[in-house]
């Protein structure tokens, strides 16, 4: 499938930059690449999107115009790497992309092994989006998959890592280190896009009865987000203070088991899943707080987004560059993964309104340094860098 481009201006010799993702399942990378590829000077690079799954929650978000080549390759959960390589093979042969960003180590192989087979010359950038150790504890690396990880990133052009953090535990993890070809760029807020979202019909966020304050938490429903940990926190917190209700924004495959957790702590008549929200800012400019209890993240858009609309954040320490977007005791507190302490962090904001009023000034204030302006700019200094081969 190809998108029509007549929004598009038609500018001769322009450079073509292929977007590779697997989907578009909510996830911050595809948020990312997605908006870099709507908001890049179109009239010095022509984007196309490359997908194994032309579908998921975020297929609202493809900008108009930008060609879209389905790979039609995936038919069930299992990633087809053959099937996708044939696809790839074709699409290439007929459009020779100059540059392909990646978010994903098997999307970033089959684009390397096609530009190889086809003898293009084509820039391979990498894009991190999560901790690479953490990662291989999740998924139980294996000797092949750490050897196929590293002869990637090592033939890759260029690295993004959305933090320091990231960066670090990459290179360590592969003894991999290049200054030239390691680059850090923080995720962005695509400002637009939120006030655009913001003049929608407001959410009229529900409260169970006798409740004035909410804390907000949003994200993929999974084993390494720790939402248990929210949920025990939340108890202790009612225990003391009943005025408070918890939403989580959402969907995957721990939502029957949170809610089940809800109800056995009797809370799930103040907790609320209302599934994944294409307009989440809506329920976020509602909050009082927002909370995050990852066991690790990248450079988590959730965080930064609330940070942006000025909320205070009580999270987890889920990198070392979790100060790049939360100062602990400035616009929120950073807290080891413990209910009790999670619960007084939540109460500090909650029920002191000087407290709270300052952490949102300060969000607000760190929030002004993240715009998408920035965001595109360093991708697009990069795409120029190894376009012309200055790297």
């Amino acid at each position: 499938m190809t998108i029509p481009n007549e929004h598009l201006p038609r500018v001769q010799n322009r450079k073509k930059v292929f977007f590779f993702l697997y989907s578009l399942n909510g996830g911050g990378a595809e948020r990312i690449m997605l908006s870099v590829l709507q908001h890049m000077d179109h009239a010095r690079f022509e984007g196309h999107l490359l997908l194994c799954e032309c579908s998921g929650d975020y297929a609202h978000l493809v900008p108009p115009g930008i060609p879209v080549h389905d790979l039609q390759s995936v038919r069930s959960r299992r990633f087809n790497r053959f099937h996708v390589l044939w696809a790839l093979l074709r699409i290439f042969k007929d459009n020779r992309p100059q540059l392909i960003i990646s978010t994903s180590k098997n999307t970033g192989l089959l684009a390397l092994l096609a530009c190889v087979f086809l003898v293009i010359p084509a820039r391979a950038v990498m894009r991190l989006t999560n901790m690479l150790t953490e990662k291989a504890k999740e998924d139980g690396f294996d000797a092949s998959e750490w050897a196929s990880h590293r002869w990637l990133y090592f033939f890759a052009d260029m690295v993004i890592a959305p933090s320091q953090a990231v960066l670090n535990d990459f290179q360590r993890s592969l003894d991999l280190r290049n200054p030239l070809r390691h680059r850090v760029i923080l995720n962005f807020v695509d400002e637009g896009h939120i006030q655009a979202c913001l003049q929608e019909t407001p959410v009229d966020l529900v409260r169970a009865p006798g409740t004035k304050r909410v804390i907000l938490m949003s994200g993929r429903l999974m084993p390494r987000k720790r939402y248990e940990l929210a949920l025990e926190a939340f108890r202790l917190l009612t225990v003391e203070d009943q005025d408070v209700s918890l939403w989580i924004l959402g969907h995957g495959p721990s939502l029957e088991q949170l809610k089940k957790l809800a109800m056995d702590l009797g809370i799930s008549h103040k907790v609320f899943f209302p599934g994944f929200q294409k307009n989440p800012y809506a329920f976020l400019q509602k909050a009082d707080v927002f909370l995050m209890t990852s066991l690790f993240e990248g450079c988590p858009n959730v965080v930064l987004e609330a940070v942006y609309l000025g909320k205070p954040v009580v999270t987890t320490k889920y990198n070392d560059s979790v100060s790049d977007l939360v100062e602990h005791g400035v616009n929120g507190y950073v807290i080891e993964p413990d209910p009790k302490a999670l619960a007084l962090g939540l109460k500090a904001i909650l029920f002191d309104a000087q407290m709270s009023k300052k952490m949102s000034e300060a969000s607000l204030e760190k929030g002004r340094c993240l715009t998408r302006k920035n965001g595109v700019a360093a991708y697009e200094k990069i795409f120029d860098d190894l376009l012309e081969h200055r790297l």
